[in-house]
């Protein structure tokens, strides 16, 4: 009898997890990321980075048939008060420059199972030691091809 339980126990939880999906990062809800993620609390005049990224699946089930991302993709930085500005010009920088590379995940555990990973191409930007010097509430918007834009508050 013990035995018949910790097998049957044993085989709803193995039923469960074969069903089970990865969980996708946080910052990047669709296609494309933006690193800090959304909410995040700044000291004046503190340095930071700000990552993009822009993913075009290859396979899998957000693929969108193009395996070329976005490099054309924007991003602005809206101040509190104030009207949407290309990021550079807001921070008085240069246009970082475009990084491409790939990677691959497995969307659930069938994939895994199947040895099927999801092979993502990359486009990126990194906007290395920039700072806010005036308080409130801004917000950055990257906008790309396959969506409209990917609003971010902080």
């Amino acid at each position: 009898m013990k035995f018949t339980s910790t097998w049957l126990a044993a085989a709803t939880l193995c039923s469960c997890a074969s069903a089970q999906y990865f969980q996708r990062l946080g910052t990047c809800p669709t296609l494309g990321c933006v690193f800090p993620p959304d909410q995040v609390d700044h000291l004046a005049g503190q340095y930071f980075d700000i990552r993009l990224e822009v993913h075009a699946p290859i396979n899998g089930s957000e693929a969108t048939g193009n395996p070329n991302p976005d490099t054309n993709f924007s991003f602005t930085i809206t101040p509190p008060r104030g009207a949407p500005v290309n990021a550079s010009k807001f921070f008085g920088i240069a246009e970082p420059a475009i990084e491409r590379w790939n990677f691959s995940y497995y969307q659930d555990l069938f994939a895994q199972d199947a040895h099927k990973p999801t092979i993502v191409n990359v486009a990126a930007k990194a906007y290395r030691k920039v700072a806010l010097y005036q308080e409130g509430t801004y917000t950055a918007t990257l906008s790309k091809l396959m969506d409209d834009c990917v609003p971010v508050q902080d």
